[in-house]
């Protein structure tokens, strides 16, 4: 939703009106996804990412909780060959990550203080926090979480060893 509404604002404040907005906001849109889509496959998955997926869902609800649109994100998932090691996949539709977070609790009959949120921005951080929930943040360059209130991680496959902290 956040792609359109600025690929939108900003055709609107070209004077783009009407019917046309709305054809030239999805080619813009789509030719963004196709870039992306584009760039995540030559680039593929982190070093490590397949086998501690493999790992975590055999003991764990995995779920993906992203502001990347819906159908993107799936498209995503399905190109990177990993979508069966999540039970949902929840992306950018009109609710915030909060809200699809406290969605998941609730259909899955989750308790919060069991459920562990593993994000990389300040919405990650603030769903979990709302919803009760424990956090592992994934520090890199853009976010730079070097010292935080919350247990952080630098590459995937520290994430099993810290999840191991959160059982009971």
């Amino acid at each position: 939703m956040v792609r359109h509404k600025i690929v939108r604002a900003v055709l609107v404040e070209k004077g783009i009106k009407g019917n046309e907005l709305e054809v030239q906001s999805k080619a813009y849109v789509d030719e963004y996804n196709n870039k992306v889509q584009s760039g995540i496959q030559s680039l593929g998955l982190l070093e490590d990412v397949m086998e501690t997926l493999e790992k975590l869902s055999k003991k764990y609800l995995l779920f993906i909780n992203t502001a990347t649109p819906k159908d993107s994100i799936d498209e995503t998932v399905n190109n990177l060959g990993i979508s069966r090691y999540f039970k949902e996949i929840y992306g950018a539709t009109t609710k915030s990550k909060t809200e699809n977070l406290s969605s998941i609790v609730q259909k899955k009959n989750l308790i919060p203080s069991e459920v562990v949120v593993i994000g990389d921005g300040e919405n990650d951080v603030e769903a979990a926090k709302e919803n009760e929930t424990h956090f592992i943040g994934f520090a890199n360059d853009w976010n730079k979480w070097e010292k935080q209130k919350f247990q952080t991680v630098k590459s995937f496959n520290e994430i099993e060893g810290v999840l191991k902290k959160y059982e009971s």
